[in-house]
């Protein structure tokens, strides 16, 4: 299984310093992550100069992008039942999109909702869920004409698509090559209702992006697999057995101080690789 990982692992620093690691550490594939606010991130995806700039480096360290990791924010919901403020966000996804597309990404990671449950009622519940079918049903003619696919991310419990249900209720309209989900083992770890592996299993069908990390199980710790307390080998055998085909991304953070990054990467691909095959069936 191929392996990747996001540039959000060392989020402080420049894409343009994070790639080149990534690559001498061993990986062939990567998640381009923007980050969690509106403003310049270490990922300036918005001018076009650096989208240029990230693909000379890319080709330069035969580096493939495996997925596009949407901004988001608690100011950028396309869950947002008001529609100025939803066409505001639809727009800056929509950018999103093209910057996918010109990076060639096949697969754009973004978050249904910044909504938290216990802050809205049943009511509005219903209300949010329309406001992001129709954010959806905009945002697939979008990634559609460039040849780009959506994978709505599991969010964490507190938040509105923390439901396998509606997230199999959101997709079902659309071709799973076009719109699928990204499932996020930190974020379902701490979804109690189910155990990890079977939650996979619930969602299987349409899972078309994986962000790989492990917690200690009461926070979203972005922990490399096997430093927290998720056991493994059930979640590894669902994931063989429902066949999935895609890279296997880690979404873990390190220090942003670590010393000697490179190193570091270069263990974090060695352990993954040993995990995986202590799950291999046989």
């Amino acid at each position: 299984m191929e392996l990747g990982l996001s540039t959000g692992v060392l989020f402080s620093k420049p894409v343009r310093e994070v790639l080149p690691l990534i690559a001498r550490a061993g990986f062939r594939a990567a998640e381009l992550w923007t980050g969690d606010r509106l403003g310049p991130t270490p990922f300036d995806w918005r001018n076009s100069g650096e989208i240029e700039g990230v693909n000379r480096l890319l080709r330069e360290l035969s580096l493939r992008v495996a997925s596009f990791h949407a901004p988001y924010s608690t100011d950028l919901d396309p869950s947002d039942p008001d529609p100025v403020r939803r066409k505001r966000t639809t727009a800056l996804l929509s950018e999103a999109v093209e910057a996918a597309a010109a990076l060639g990404a096949p697969t754009l990671v973004l978050h249904g909702s910044a909504a938290e449950l216990s802050r809205i009622s049943e009511a509005a519940r219903a209300d949010r869920v329309e406001a992001l079918r129709e954010s959806l049903a905009l945002l697939h003619r979008e990634a559609r004409s460039r040849g780009v696919a959506l994978a709505i991310e599991t969010l964490l419990p507190h938040l509105l698509t923390a439901d396998p249900s509606l997230l199999l209720e959101l997709v079902a309209p659309y071709p799973k090559n076009e719109v699928g989900i990204c499932f996020d083992t930190g974020h379902c770890f701490l979804w109690r209702p189910w155990p990890l592996q079977q939650l996979y299993e619930i969602l299987a069908s349409r899972v078309i992006a994986l962000h790989v990390n492990d917690n200690r199980g009461t926070a979203d710790d972005h922990l490399p697999p096997g430093r927290g307390k998720i056991d493994w080998a059930p979640w590894l055998t669902a994931l063989r057995r429902g066949k999935f085909a895609g890279v296997f991304l880690l979404e873990v953070v390190l220090s942003q101080e670590t010393p000697e990054p490179l190193e570091a990467l270069t263990e974090l691909r060695r352990n993954v690789l040993t995990l995986l095959a202590k799950g291999s069936p046989g």
